[in-house]
C-alpha cells in the first residue's frame, strides 16, 4: 500500500491521521493564531507542528504546549497560511500518531471540540464554521479510513501481513478514497463560495485538486488563498519531461546534498562504486514502517556490496530521529530538503515508501512504489552474483 501526495502537501493526507486542525487570531501589531478547544482523549501535553506553506517549504517547527483534563489554550505567531498538524505528545501504541490537521489563516481563530479517534466540531471565526461544514462533508470517509488503519496495526503488531490481506485493505483504502474524491468534488461544485473548500486540497491528487481549483469561483480562487494555491499548484520544479526522465529506469540518478541525522552534509555522488537504496520514507507511514525489518534484512546480507540512504519526508526532527532510534536503523539517514534540495521532486516521488535502486555508475535501476516482496527478489538477483 502507498500513500500519494498532492505537491507540497504530500503526507499530510496520510491514511491513518483521524482528522485535521489549525486555528488563528490576530493581535495588536502582529500576527498570531489562537487555538483554544477540549479534546477528550487528549494526553498531558500535545505537539503542534507548523509548516509556512507559502514559503514553499516542508521544514516545521514544533511546539509542545500543556493540557488540562484535555482542555489547552494556545496563542503561536504565524506570518502567513500555513500548515499545522497536533499530535498527541504521548503517543498510542501504533507508529502511527493520533492527529490533527489544517490551515492557520493570519485574521482567524479557531475552537474545537470532540476527539483524535473519533470527530470533531470546528468554530470560532466564519472560516473556521465553514471549515467545520467541509469536514462533516468527508467524516464518514475519515472514519472508515481510519478502521483501515487500525485493522492494519492489529495485523502488523503479529509481525507477518498475509499478502491477501495487504491486497484486500489496498483495495479497501483505494475505493473510500475515491468515493471521498469524488465527494469533495461534488461538495466544492455545490458550494463554490465556501472558503474553506480549499481545505480539501489536503485530501487530492494533482489531477482531483486542479479540478477542485476550478470549481471555486473567481473571488476564492483570487482571494486571500491565491498564493497557497499558487505555491501547492505550482511549485518550482523541473518541467514535466525532466521529471519524467528522473524516474526512469536507466536514467542518471540526479545528485543532492542533504542533512544528515547528525547534522551534517551528505551528499549522493559520494557513494558513487556501490549499489544504492533510496528509501522514500516518514514516521507517519505505516506501510514504511511495516517494511523496515525486510530493509534490516537485505543490509545485513549485502552491506559489502551496497548501501542504504533513508530519506525521511514530512516529518518533524524529533519524530524521524525517535523512529530511527526505536527501530535502529543502521543505514544513512538524511532529511528530505527544499528547492533544488527536493528530493521528493527531484525523483519525482508520488507515494511512501518509494525506494530506488542506483547501480554503481550512478543510473537508476529500478523504483518500487508501496512495499512490494518483488523489489527484495529484483535485489538479490541484482547483488547474489
Amino acid at each position: 500500500m502507498k500513500q500519494t501526495k498532492f505537491s507540497l502537501l504530500a503526507a499530510v493526507a496520510a491514511l491513518c491521521l483521524t482528522a485535521l486542525l489549525t486555528v488563528q487570531c490576530t493581535q495588536t501589531g502582529s500576527q498570531h493564531f489562537r487555538i483554544k478547544g477540549h479534546l477528550t482523549d487528549a494526553k498531558d501535553s500535545l505537539t503542534i507542528s507548523i509548516t509556512d506553506l507559502e514559503k514553499g517549504s516542508l521544514s516545521a517547527r514544533d511546539t509542545t504546549i500543556a493540557v488540562s483534563n484535555g482542555a489547552f489554550d494556545v496563542t503561536l505567531p504565524v506570518d502567513n497560511i500555513s500548515f499545522i498538524q497536533i499530535f498527541n505528545k504521548l503517543s498510542n501504541e501504533s507508529n502511527i500518531p493520533e492527529g490533527l490537521a489544517l490551515f492557520a489563516v493570519p485574521g482567524e481563530k479557531l475552537t474545537i471540540e470532540g476527539s483524535f479517534s473519533d470527530s470533531c466540531r470546528f468554530g470560532g471565526s466564519d472560516f473556521y464554521r465553514q471549515y467545520n461544514e467541509v469536514m462533516q462533508a468527508i467524516q464518514p470517509f475519515q472514519r472508515k479510513l481510519a478502521a483501515i488503519g487500525r485493522n492494519y496495526n492489529q495485523l502488523a503488531a503479529k509481525a507477518t501481513v498475509p499478502e491477501e490481506k495487504m491486497e484486500e485493505l489496498m483495495e479497501q483504502e483505494r475505493t473510500i478514497s475515491d468515493q471521498r474524491t469524488k465527494a469533495i468534488l461534488a461538495f466544492a461544485k455545490a458550494h463554490p463560495d465556501n472558503e474553506a473548500s480549499i481545505a480539501f486540497l489536503l485530501y487530492l491528487d494533482e489531477e482531483s485538486g486542479q479540478e477542485l481549483i476550478k470549481a471555486l469561483s473567481p473571488e476564492i480562487r483570487n482571494g486571500r488563498f491565491k498564493k497557497l494555491i499558487q505555491t501547492i499548484t505550482s511549485p518550482k520544479r523541473e518541467t514535466e519531461e525532466t521529471q519524467k526522465a528522473s524516474k526512469q529506469e536507466g536514467a542518471t540518478a540526479p545528485d543532492f546534498t542533504l542533512r544528515d541525522i547528525n547534522g551534517q552534509s551528505f551528499t549522493l555522488s559520494s557513494l558513487r562504486g556501490k549499489y544504492v537504496i533510496l528509501d522514500f520514507w516518514g514516521s507517519w507511514c505505516g506501510w514504511c514502517i511495516k517494511g523496515i525489518p525486510a530493509m534490516k534484512e537485505a543490509y545485513n546480507k549485502y552491506k559489502g556490496k551496497m548501501e542504504i540512504v533513508g530519506i525521511d519526508c514530512q516529518d518533524s526532527e524529533a519524530d524521524w530521529k525517535k523512529t530511527v532510534k526505536e527501530h535502529a536503523m543502521p543505514w544513512i539517514q538524511v532529511a528530505n530538503g527544499t528547492g533544488s534540495s527536493d528530493a521528493i521532486r527531484l525523483y519525482g516521488v508520488e507515494g511512501f515508501p518509494t525506494k530506488v535502486i542506483i547501480d554503481p555508475a550512478g543510473k537508476i535501476l529500478k523504483v518500487t512504489v508501496g512495499e512490494d516482496p518483488a523489489f527484495y527478489d529484483y535485489l538479490k538477483n541484482v547483488l547474489a552474483n
